[in-house]
């Protein structure tokens, strides 16, 4: 436990700077994505519908209805209601008596609203909300005031059933006219955070906070155990027959380490490890033991080395295999290949992790 305890603090060590970075840079960019994606609509948003509300501006007028059917079934057909309101002898009729100029405005905008319908914003218009089926009747005309007539004439209509194409039908008025003040725009983050109370703002960044920070651990662990050195003993397994130990200065554990060596005395052993690690001839020195060039007597036992496992005049008597891994320097491939190799001679193995 105390061998994991090491290994996790110089993990966090290693990327304590890269976590917390990422992390607030994440929950920033997830913070407005998730307020932007808040549902601020005004009432207004709430009911004028359609798949793509038109542009609102000041001094638009409107007003709310909703059709039934003969069945008691929501009528939904503006098509039919925008064809026929916007007839030359219905424009003309209600230019006459709100004394207006919609017939010649529309007119004005017939072209461009036949070849471009989703980038022209008609002077009349009727639309429909998908959820509600509420209806609702747009004016807009340059002037206000004439908005506003003619929305009270055609509420008129509604109300007093002089609508030909829906004398069968039930008419339902919901709200009065009424004039845009203000155009209608989109919320931003900074009408998000307006909206909401600090607890509650506060309480969502912070949870993105350390949902950023998991995730960021869950990626770096990701990446040691795909790394292609063997930096955390975390980072890669050995057999459960397999003897494990870890040589750190924090641990100031070097008798114990010349005992995993030693261990079980007058046998001959033999080390692998990839490169030369320094730490070994620390070790060594630390144990007062004389180092000749390829053996080392500890304990009464005879250690020899090498840089590869492979069949050698010492494998008649090696007892046991050490391999060797030095952090951030041995390559998982080496130490992969090195552990089938050592379960091929029916050997004793214990891995050494040497942290630098």
């Amino acid at each position: 436990m105390k061998h994991l305890f090491i290994e996790i603090k110089r993990f966090f060590k290693k990327y304590i700077k890269s976590i917390l970075l990422v992390s607030i840079l994440l929950t920033a960019v997830f913070s407005v994505l998730y307020l932007s994606s808040t549902d601020n609509t005004s009432e207004e948003d709430e009911h004028t519908g359609a798949l793509s509300d038109p542009e609102l501006h000041d001094g638009n007028a409107y007003f709310k209805f909703y059709i039934e059917d003969e069945n008691q079934l929501a009528f939904t057909n503006t098509v039919l209601l925008n064809q026929f309101i916007r007839l030359e002898e219905n424009l003309s009729s209600i230019s006459e008596n709100t004394n207006t100029d919609l017939l010649e405005a529309y007119e004005e905008q017939k072209v461009s609203l036949e070849l471009n319908p989703t980038d022209t914003v008609p002077v009349i218009e009727i639309r429909r909300d998908n959820q509600s089926q509420l209806m609702t009747l747009y004016s807009r005309l340059d002037n206000p005031e004439d908005n506003i007539r003619v929305a009270n004439y055609l509420f008129d209509q509604l109300s007093n059933n002089n609508v030909p194409v829906l004398e069968d039908k039930a008419i339902y008025l919901f709200t009065e006219p009424n004039l845009f003040e203000e155009p209608e725009e989109s919320a931003t983050p900074k009408d998000v955070f307006s909206s909401l109370n600090i607890v509650e703002t506060a309480l969502v960044v912070i949870i993105l906070f350390f949902l950023s920070i998991i995730l960021m651990i869950a990626f770096f662990l990701l990446k040691e155990m795909f790394s292609k050195k063997l930096n955390f003993s975390f980072a890669y397994t050995t057999d459960e027959s397999t003897e494990f130990a870890l040589y750190s200065k924090e641990l100031e554990n070097t008798y114990e380490i010349s005992k995993f060596l030693s261990a079980p005395g007058f046998t001959e052993k033999l080390l692998i490890h990839q490169n030369d690690v320094s730490q070994l001839k620390t070790i060594y020195n630390d144990m007062s033991a004389e180092e000749p060039q390829d053996t080392l007597n500890i304990d009464t036992t005879v250690l020899y080395s090498c840089n590869t496992l492979e069949n050698r005049e010492e494998m008649k008597q090696i007892a046991e295999l050490v391999i060797v891994v030095e952090s951030e320097e041995t390559d998982r491939k080496w130490f992969n290949e090195q552990k089938k190799v050592a379960s091929l001679y029916n050997k004793p193995v214990k891995v050494l992790q040497i942290n630098r």
